[in-house]
């Protein structure tokens, strides 16, 4: 079994389209294709970056076209945008951490597809919080020793390191932005967090990895 990661994107439509494209998820005209992997993209979508309504149309496309093999997961900054609709403090601490620019980008259709209701809201509502197959764990914020038993949804989107691996062959998180602001591996802990959405990414990369029994092969691949 093949994957390929798609880290936390944060309105960079450029990017994701360039990920796509290299890992041969879409073609040079961003039409979906045919593939033998599962795509996983780690959430935030939205936020930071000037195009988060692209880049949460664009995965709902390919999606749709997906046959079940492209996985989407809820991240954090998708729980800020649902909730900011119903509790002021967090409306506060969205429009503090890159709100904005999601808002810019709607422009005047913001409440009608991404307000209760919505379209995009709707299937933002409905990402998961986790993705598992392979023994291979995936999640927007990564697993902590306190919440490996008990798996709280929102931890899973919320938490920071140190993470914890637990039984899994491999664990694979996005949310915290690595040091070297590459992907980064230790002990079956994959980090992809890269830094979009705050500028200066050194270079665009993406995950692919691929279980072969009891052997987990990975390799890090760039995107231009």
């Amino acid at each position: 079994m093949r994957f390929v990661v798609i880290p936390d994107i944060h309105g960079e439509l450029e990017a994701l389209k360039a990920m796509l494209k290299a890992c041969k998820a879409a073609d040079e005209r961003l039409r979906p294709l045919a593939h033998d992997f599962t795509l996983v993209q780690m959430g935030d979508l939205v936020d930071r970056g000037p195009e988060s309504r692209g880049c949460v149309e664009l995965m709902m496309r390919l999606q749709q076209a997906g046959q079940g093999r492209v996985v989407v997961l809820r991240g954090n900054h998708e729980d800020l945008l649902m909730e900011s609709a119903f509790k002021p403090e967090v409306k506060m601490a969205w429009l503090q951490n890159g709100g904005p620019a999601t808002l810019k980008s709607y422009g005047d259709d913001f409440e009608a597809l991404a307000g209760p209701g919505g379209e995009h809201y709707r299937w933002m509502q409905s990402l998961p919080s986790h993705f598992e197959q392979e023994g291979i764990f995936f999640c927007h914020a990564g697993l902590t020793r306190a919440n490996y038993k008990a798996m709280d949804p929102g931890r899973l989107r919320w938490d920071r390191p140190p993470l914890y691996r637990g039984a899994y062959k491999a664990l694979v998180a996005g949310h915290t932005v690595t040091e070297s602001r590459g992907i980064e591996e230790k002990d079956g802990i994959f980090r992809v967090d890269i830094g979009l959405g705050y500028g200066g990414v050194p270079r665009l990369e993406y995950l692919a990895l691929e279980r072969r029994g009891d052997e987990l092969l990975w390799q890090v691949e760039p995107a231009g």
